[in-house]
């Protein structure tokens, strides 16, 4: 089954134990915004993908395509 961004950055942020607030902090972003990115009405650009995938320790690959199994 494929999932959307928004549903795989969800997954991998509990996944990795952070709560929005946390996540969001980190990436130096409000909260709502993060919300957004997790239920598809918009998307990071390319500088906070960087970081998503900085702070998350794991490729771009893996956040664009990640399948919970």
């Amino acid at each position: 089954m494929s999932t959307s961004f928004g549903e795989n950055l969800r997954l991998l942020r509990i996944s990795k134990g952070f709560t929005q607030a946390e996540l969001a902090r980190l990436l130096n972003i409000d909260r709502t915004t993060l919300t957004k990115y997790e239920t598809g009405v918009t998307e990071p650009d390319l500088i906070k993908l960087e970081k998503l995938c900085y702070v998350l320790e794991i490729d771009y690959n893996t956040l664009l395509n990640y399948q919970n199994k």
